[in-house]
């Protein structure tokens, strides 16, 4: 009967807006009606109005984002509204209301979006070679050395053999910002320094991206270092509103952590049609700013519930690199009996797979159309909490294996942009089929993709001077123009190496369709010389150098 006359409440207020000439129909989700009409209070996340261009420097979106917030606040509190966390570059907050809080929020035209924090959780070594990345490894070279991925997870074991040397930095953010939630160590809170993992789904993780192999099998980028971001409390459990949090952290503070990937092997218990950055606006901005401004991508799991058209957020986002599941190898019946659900309950599906294998989608992976590629979930062992290891199956599984990809992709191109990664992940892949749709995804081949973004940008062809050919002390030096580059960098020296100029050339002014051709800056001493150039592209970095050429300065 209370809930009933609360929700009666609720519509009343929401109806008499509705006849005014202020009332903005889409600014409250459903959800917020709901967690309303079944407690006096409630946790909501309030996107507003995005105050700043999104090219704004730092600095201008920092202020722009703090004075809307304030505006609003003043409002919320007037009528018994909470602050319980506000965003540094997202604009929106946290707080808890009750229902006399939303006519003012209805009517304020900087609230975007008013929706109830919702709960989620974990989306729970044959891999490694079976997509190629030991060949990367040895063949190039490549094992993620000066690349850093952000994990937004459970944690990690901070001292495990396989992760600590990774370990860089480390924060952490619970509770929705409700003080009683929080679980953040050491104390429990909503925010810490800490990310030690309670649960062990992040040390597994973590270690399929970056495990040196000590202990556990190593994992696809063992020299990648590694931000652990603690947003899962040691049941596995967390709220958006944190991930959220998270990701504003890492944009907040970009200029110090030096993130080149992020990694969300977590998801809603809701699952969404593709691009829900409607119903997640705030979560959507805060990928989208890690994307689009600091050239970030964000990998997610898509989640265990095996809906074959809809997947959980964030994977549901449309900025998001989705990644469903395989298995990792010939396993037999999967699960040996029964069905996932009654091996591991929850929302886990009534299926099962017979037979298995790497080209095999799991039945558990959600699908549908917010998928961008598959790589191998079930089952990967990997590191595990007390210095150990662990062994899981899962979507959260395939998502760093796909992020520890990007790890040695972006070795081999620093510059790569996360369209480019994202295109080429899905361009070298093998084609898996949905049995239970249409749909046919990509599953991420390491080999491939790095073997790919090594020669995306052709080497340029010297036409001039080679050979030990004879010149005079003002040589001109040409070659043949790469289609797309921003720059060649061109590099001089002597015969015995020492360097004579290394500069940043412009192909609009050098290059014509068939030629580019450079005159030296200054007359040349006489005796051999040595000749390099390389293209350069903004989106996809470096091409190889072209071969060394040797010529003859004669007065």
């Amino acid at each position: 009967m209370v809930r009933a006359l609360r929700m009666v409440f609720i519509l009343t207020c929401c109806a008499i807006l509705v006849g005014g000439v202020k009332a903005q129909s889409n600014t409250i989700a459903s959800s917020t009606f709901t967690a309303l009409a079944q407690s006096e209070r409630a946790r909501v996340i309030i996107t507003l109005r995005d105050p700043a261009a999104a090219d704004a420097p730092l600095a201008e979106r920092r202020g722009r984002v703090a004075a809307a917030q304030d505006a609003v606040f003043e409002a919320l509190t007037a009528s018994g509204g909470v602050i319980l966390r506000r965003f540094s570059l997202v604009p929106g907050f946290v707080a808890e209301i009750d229902a006399a809080a939303l006519p003012a929020l209805m009517d304020d035209p900087r609230v975007l979006y008013v929706q109830a924090d919702e709960p989620g959780g974990i989306a729970t070594a044959e891999s490694v070679p079976a997509l190629g990345a030991h060949t990367v490894h040895s063949l190039y070279g490549l094992t993620g050395a000066g690349v850093r991925a952000a994990v937004l997870d459970s944690g990690v074991d901070t001292d495990h053999p396989d992760l600590a040397d990774d370990l860089v930095a480390q924060a952490c953010f619970t509770g929705g910002g409700t003080p009683a939630l929080g679980a953040c160590p050491p104390g429990n809170t909503t925010t810490g320094t800490s990310a030690e993992d309670a649960n062990g789904h992040g040390t597994n993780v973590t270690g399929i991206i970056t495990a040196g192999g000590v202990v556990a099998p190593v994992g696809f980028a063992p020299d990648a270092e590694i931000v652990a971001v603690r947003v899962l409390d040691s049941f596995g459990s967390g709220w958006l509103s944190d991930w959220t949090a998270a990701l504003d952290w890492l944009s907040a503070n970009q200029e110090t952590l030096h993130v080149d990937v992020v990694n969300m092997s977590l998801g809603s218990f809701i699952a969404y049609a593709p691009n829900c950055d409607a119903e997640h606006p705030s979560m959507a901005s805060a990928v989208n700013l890690l994307r689009n401004y600091w050239d970030i991508p964000t990998f997610a799991a898509t989640g265990n519930q095996g809906e074959p058209f809809l997947t959980a957020a964030p994977a549901c986002i449309s900025s998001v690199i989705a990644v469903g599941a395989t298995y990792d190898s010939a396993l037999g019946r999967e699960p040996d009996s029964g069905t996932w659900r009654t091996k591991f309950g929850g929302s886990w599906p009534t299926c099962f797979d017979d037979p298995t294998g790497i080209a095999v989608l799991t039945c558990f992976t959600n699908g549908g159309g917010a998928v961008d590629v598959v790589a191998p979930g079930a089952y990967i062992t990997s590191a595990g909490l007390g210095g150990g290891t662990s062994r899981y199956a899962g979507t959260s599984q395939a998502a760093p294996t796909a992020a520890g990809v990007a790890a040695l992709m972006l070795q081999a191109r620093p510059a790569l942009s996360p369209d480019v990664l994202e295109a080429t992940l899905k361009a070298t892949g093998v084609l898996i089929d949905d049995p239970r749709s249409a749909f046919e995804y990509r599953q991420v081949n390491a080999l491939a993709a790095v073997e790919s973004v090594l020669t995306l940008l052709p080497t340029p062809t010297q036409i001039a001077p080679l050979d030990r050919a004879v010149t005079g002390t003002t040589p001109i030096f040409t070659w043949t123009p790469v289609a797309g580059s921003d720059a060649y960098y061109f590099w001089l020296s002597h015969a015995d190496g020492t360097k004579i100029l290394n500069v940043w050339l412009d192909p609009t002014v050098l290059c014509d369709a068939v030629v580019c051709a450079f005159e030296s800056y200054f007359p040349l001493k006489p005796g051999a010389h040595r000749w390099w150039v390389q293209a350069w592209d903004s989106a996809l970095g470096e091409s190889p150098w072209s071969p060394m050429a040797v010529f003859e300065v004669i007065p």
